[in-house]
């Protein structure tokens, strides 16, 4: 038959399987009690039987929970047969508390009862020893599984703090363009207030200027009135002497 998991090298599954015990047992699903197979592996339930449903899932099958199995009803699966078949795993939790280990059991039916089940039951305990050899390559993939997730999140929070960072520093560009334009509107202002400064100097001299000069013409218009003062009086005084 061949290997159900070609990734799985040669040497590696002969040490696998040299290292588990396949046993002969009998199952009953409905009223049918057939031929099955056991193997007992130091794993965690739970990731014995995603491991089950994986495998099939890979393989093209639909699945089912029944009857406390994990199966695949009435399907064409090629590495047990090339006819309909019903596939069934089952994973038990045995053992005490800090020493539990996972029970394997599977087993085939044929759709048709009337077919010789011996090379059927021979297919499945080899899917069996591959499947053991699988929990493994299982367990890597669910921890690939769970870095990506890691590294998704991880991802996300980069991207977040990278847009983060591109809108605090699209910020701090506006508010330096603003402080620019201030620092514009200000050295403008403070020009403005210089020359006008230099008008109001211009002013205040033209004013102290101008005081002079109306001191002056004041002073002539004070002497013009004492002079004119002076000349009516000699008129006075000669119009008198001519009376």
């Amino acid at each position: 038959m061949k290997k159900f998991f070609v990734i799985i090298g040669l040497l590696f599954a002969i040490s696998m399987t040299s290292a588990q015990v396949i046993r002969d047992t009998v199952a009953k699903v409905g009223v049918v009690s057939t031929q099955a197979y056991t193997v007992s592996v130091e794993k965690n339930v739970d990731l014995v039987e995603g491991a089950v449903r994986k495998m099939l899932k890979d393989a093209g099958l639909k699945i089912k929970s029944t009857e406390g199995y994990v199966a695949s009803l009435e399907q064409v699966f090629s590495e047990l047969s090339s006819e309909v078949v019903n596939l069934y795993f089952k994973v038990e939790e045995k053992g005490r508390r800090n020493n539990k280990i996972s029970v394997i059991t599977a087993f085939a039916i044929h759709a048709n009862l009337n077919t010789d089940p011996v090379a059927l039951n021979e297919n499945v305990k080899e899917l069996l020893i591959d499947f053991v050899n699988y929990i493994d390559k299982y367990k890597a993939y669910t921890i690939m599984v769970e870095k990506q997730e890691q590294l998704k999140k991880a991802e996300k929070v980069w991207s977040q703090a990278v847009s983060s960072k591109t809108s605090i520093e699209k910020s701090i560009s506006s508010d330096k363009q603003k402080i620019e334009n201030k620092q514009k509107e200000i050295d403008t202002l403070r020009q403005k207030i210089a020359e006008c400064e230099k008008s109001i100097g211009e002013y205040r001299s033209s004013i102290e200027e101008n005081g002079k000069k109306l001191s002056d013409a004041n002073k002539k218009v004070s002497e013009a009135e004492a002079e004119a003062r002076n000349i009516e009086s000699e008129v006075e005084k000669y119009r008198q002497l001519s009376q």
